[in-house]
């Protein structure tokens, strides 16, 4: 979407199935100027379930199988909501979403347009009680999503057992899943146990299905190859066995020892199955929050739609999609496999576009293909050939498959580079209303001033919803002078939106505005927001105040700050910052602002009132560095060329949600902990990066200078990879100005080691960079740890330097 065309519709993508990857890839690909895209995934890598066989094989690594959807997201300037969706408002067009770290539930995210495209999740286990409990035994494969790590657990187990008894597999379900699961597992498991110089038979495997044959729905050819194959690979086939529940039992001892405890599957027929551990790979079931929040779905809970993808239900009101194993296709009825949600995808774009232009009378059919090829691994190297009558094996049919399944996946993965796309004509067809249709007309014509504002009666929406109305009633926000022994602090700071979630930016944005009086010691105790929005149509500016608001508001909550109002203004891009007051115990001599790293002087932006010392809390301040002492940070570098990265697609999911986390961390942590060990001197390393707030320390003391140690310095994961390829954020430059601050000697060694450009990388809401006694800082470093600071490290050290020169010195 063009920052200069108004956003007037919200299209939200529920789930990051097979369907919606492909809608993601061609609204990049074609953006529909005026729509807002946001994707709302429990995940952010989704695996290709084709490729899901030959990662558990050995044949391919996690990310070859899994695509980024934060990468796919960031190609169409798509928000990005990293968390689960739990309800819908389909009068009101909500969705309710909750986070896995956050049981609380964040403000809905309103649509005019939505896709769900969620898979399905595991089907409930037996309920029979035979002594255990099947959910603590089983090893669930749906949703796959989350198989990887599961599967990597039980490896690592079996990497780790030094037992002479075998350990006993078994996988439940026939179908191709559950075929090509056990054929797999055991060819990585012996694989696995010669590399060690294990036995092969410390592995034993069994498959067990319900059914007479196994692969119901393919041809008798099939299923006679794959009986065979299973026997030829010594794996137990139990079939017309439906698994009822699992049982502890005494093992039989002749020898006068205890009797060991063995677990059991018990099985409809009254027949028992001994195993170590239980994969249960039968048809899963559908989530339940789509049929009650009001959608027409089958008796399981699989959404109903028609020929057109869309919901049929009268309360969807026209507005509803579903693809993927999710939906159920009412006029073609068909089973939940890969290769429908990948063929979906075309039709649902499609539908999509002309559903958010209005234009329902160009939705087209999805005309369901009646057969397919179906290329079933055997987990060697073989594979399966299967389509109607045809039967057919061997590894040409493996190399066939690997051919489909990694272009498939090249298509989404290796996407162009922004600078390739041609700019797209605006599509008017979105702006299908009075109101959307003026602010197209005066896209170029805003109005500046106290015009900019965002309407009185959006923020009066916004604000009730938050309860904080009736207490931005007055012009002005009247403050208590600080506490006895106390000093007032102020400081300001503003971020533009760096991230593809409004909820969590307004987290972010306020834990770093925060950061500057908890450099100091203090407390905050009031803040004035200042929100910008582009233009947008008054439901999508409401949508991203509040999400935005919501955030914010829980991290002042959390941090006792009260936000007593602000000012809103509309822009070119989402930003948002605060104006923080505080208070501190007095004494001790003010601060520095962020100033530039190469110049010899700053300006103050801090305020303080003085008066007596607080016994509790000293002041922190930037100067008072001693030789001798420790340099301690708190959190992980790098956020710069991290965020950069994703700017440009180059980035992974994991590094930037690893990088969110960490910025998510409110530096009044582990204040007490810096109190308990008499830290006097401490700043916060943001936008100047590490040796330019490393330089404002030094500034501020006198005759010290300091040695870093680049191999201490924690570093997030990505960041190396980002700046060996050249990604850097656009302030990185002006910091690296700071360079002739580094002894030559150490610069001209050092230089060319991606280690040496974290020195300059601008951080947001970073870490606390404190001097404590050198002979504390080990001490000092396990009490952060053990508090849950992970990243503390030891840094550097402050040594003498009468010369007063301003050079650090490295070492690695």
């Amino acid at each position: 979407m063009q920052a200069e065309i108004p956003a007037v519709k919200h299209l939200v993508l529920v789930g990051g199935g097979h369907a919606h990857v492909h809608v993601l890839k061609m609204l990049g690909m074609e953006p529909l100027d005026g729509v807002l895209i946001t994707l709302i995934t429990r995940d952010i890598e989704t695996p290709y379930s084709g490729m899901l066989p030959g990662h558990i094989a050995g044949f391919y690594s996690r990310e070859e199988c899994h695509i980024d959807l934060s990468k796919t997201a960031s190609f169409c300037n798509a928000h990005l909501v990293h968390a689960r969706a739990v309800g819908l408002d389909l009068d009101n067009k909500l969705v309710f979403v909750e986070s896995a770290a956050d049981q609380r539930q964040r403000p809905p995210i309103s649509y005019d347009v939505l896709s769900i495209d969620i898979g399905i999740t595991p089907a409930r286990m037996p309920a029979p009680d035979f002594g255990v409990d099947l959910q603590d035994v089983v090893t669930p494969v749906k949703p796959i999503d989350g198989f990887s790590a599961r599967f990597h657990a039980l490896l690592q187990k079996l990497r780790n057992y030094g037992d002479a008894e075998p350990l006993k597999y078994v996988v439940v379900g026939g179908g191709a899943g559950g075929i090509e699961l056990v054929l797999s597992m055991q060819h990585r498991f012996k694989n696995e146990l010669r590399q060690l110089q294990k036995s092969e038979d410390l592995a034993t495997f069994a498959l067990v299905s319900r059914g007479d044959t196994v692969l119901k729905g393919h041809n008798p050819r099939v299923q006679a190859a794959f009986q065979r194959i299973l026997a030829e690979r010594g794996i137990e086939l139990r079939l017309g066995a439906t698994v009822e529940g699992a049982e502890e039992a005494p093992e039989e001892d002749t020898h006068g020892n205890a009797p060991k405890r063995r677990r059991r599957l018990v099985c409809s027929d009254g027949s028992r199955i001994e195993f170590d551990e239980v994969i249960w790979c039968t048809q899963a079931s559908a989530q339940q929050w789509p049929r009650e929040s009001g959608l027409d779905c089958t008796d399981e809970g699989f959404i109903v739609v028609d020929q057109t993808l869309r919901s049929p239900s009268p309360a969807a009101q026209g507005s509803v999609f579903a693809a993927g194993d999710c939906a159920h296709l009412s006029w073609d009825p068909k089973p939940k496999a890969g290769v429908f949600a990948v063929r979906a995808g075309h039709v649902l774009i499609h539908n999509l576009r002309f559903a958010l232009k209005g234009q329902v009378d160009q939705l087209i059919p999805w005309e369901v293909q009646s057969t397919f090829l179906g290329l079933l691994t055997t987990g060697d190297g073989k594979a399966v050939a299967s389509k109607g009558r045809l039967c057919a094996e061997g590894d040409w049919l493996w190399a066939l498959k690997d051919t489909i399944d990694r272009t498939w996946m090249s298509k989404y993965k290796d996407l162009p580079d922004m600078e390739e796309l041609q700019p797209r004509p605006p599509a008017p067809a979105v702006y299908d209303d009075g109101e959307k249709r003026h602010l197209y007309d005066h896209a170029t014509m805003r109005c500046g001033g106290c015009g900019a504002k965002v309407g009185a009666s959006i923020l009066a929406r916004v604000l009730g919803r938050l309860g904080l109305a009736s207490k931005m009633a007055d012009d002005a926000a009247l403050l208590p002078a600080a506490p006895p022994g106390r000093s007032l602090v102020q400081t300001v700071d503003f971020v533009k939106l760096f991230n593809r979630d409004p909820y969590v930016f307004g987290r972010i944005a306020a834990n770093h505005a925060m950061s500057d009086i908890y450099a100091m010691g203090g407390e905050p105790t009031a803040c004035l927001a200042l929100v910008m929005v582009p233009a947008a149509s008054e439901r999508i500016t409401e949508h991203l105040l509040a999400q935005m608001m919501a955030g914010a508001a829980r991290e002042l909550q959390a941090a006792g700050c009260e936000l007593l109002g602000g000012h809103t203004s509309e822009g070119v891009e989402i930003g948002m910052g605060f104006s923080v007051t505080g208070h501190v115990a007095s004494g001790g001599s003010g601060r520095s602002s962020d100033a530039d790293p190469s110049s010899s002087s700053s300006s103050s932006s801090s305020s303080s009132s003085s008066s007596d010392a607080d016994a509790g809390a000293s002041i922190l301040t930037k100067g008072g560095l001693v030789p001798g002492q420790a340099l301690v940070l708190t959190k992980p570098l790098g956020t710069g060329a991290i965020l950069a990265a994703e700017m440009r697609q180059k980035s992974r999911g994991p590094w930037v949600r690893a990088c969110e986390e960490a910025m998510l961390e409110s530096n009044r942590t582990y204040l007490h902990i810096l109190r308990r060990y008499n830290v006097r001197t401490a700043t916060d390393v943001t936008g100047f990066g590490l040796l330019g707030h490393a330089a404002e320390m030094i500034r501020a003391s006198s005759g010290v200078n300091v040695k870093f140690d680049l191999k201490q310095i924690p570093v997030l994961d990505g960041f190396e990879q980002a700046v060996s390829r050249g990604i850097e954020s656009t302030l990185t430059p002006q910091n690296r100005r700071g360079e002739n601050l580094v002894r030559e000697a150490f610069w001209q060694r050092l230089k060319a080691r991606p280690e040496y450009e974290i020195l300059f990388d601008p951080q947001t809401s970073g870490g606390l960079l404190f001097a404590v006694a050198g002979d504390a800082a080990a001490a000092c470093v396990e009490a952060l740890r053990e508090d849950g600071c992970a990243a503390a490290s030891v840094v550097g050290t402050v040594v003498e330097d009468p010369n007063d020169g301003l050079l650090f010195d490295l070492t690695w």
